[in-house]
């Protein structure tokens, strides 16, 4: 077993402790922006090439909400610097991963190298007019003959120390 693939207390971490490729199920939301290089070049590693056009790469928000994975049921959210050149591909890059579980944090700071911290996740479910957008949504039609609304479920979250 690898060293890497056990827990704080040195036991394998559950579900990681077969080795990759790990195997995550969910569903999860896009929002990408344009990014001023300048911007995002202060994420990423000065040893590799950012992706960039006009002065601009993409980066944006990555949220993920994972029924089946090997650290169980959790959320994640990942803000993305920039593309970077990886060769032979290129592949975006995290400057900052928030996640709901403390082994999903602990796996993506060891196996990856992602920059995870634990958060808290939360959800709400409030109606809105079909005009009102805002936030991360996911949206399912309200049968209502009153008026033309929808119901739609924010998530939301906060930083908290990683143990």
């Amino acid at each position: 077993l690898h060293p890497s693939m056990e827990a704080e207390d040195g036991k394998p971490a559950a579900g990681y402790r077969h080795g990759p490729p790990w195997v995550f199920k969910g569903s999860a939301l896009y929002q990408l922006h344009l990014v001023k290089a300048a911007t995002a070049r202060a994420f990423v590693p000065k040893e590799l090439r950012l992706v960039e056009a006009f002065g601009y790469t993409l980066g944006g928000m990555f949220l993920a909400r994972y029924h089946d994975s090997p650290a169980g049921q959790f959320d994640e959210l990942v803000v993305i610097a920039g593309i970077v050149w990886n060769p032979p591909t290129s592949c975006a890059w995290a400057a900052r991963v928030l996640v709901n579980s403390a082994e999903a944090c602990r796996h993506g700071r060891k196996e990856v190298g992602l920059p995870s911290h634990v958060a808290a996740f939360s959800e709400k479910r409030q109606e809105d007019h079909i005009n009102a957008t805002s936030g991360w949504v996911r949206q399912s039609k309200c049968h209502s003959q009153a008026s033309a609304a929808r119901q739609r479920t924010i998530l939301s979250f906060s930083s908290t120390p990683a143990k």
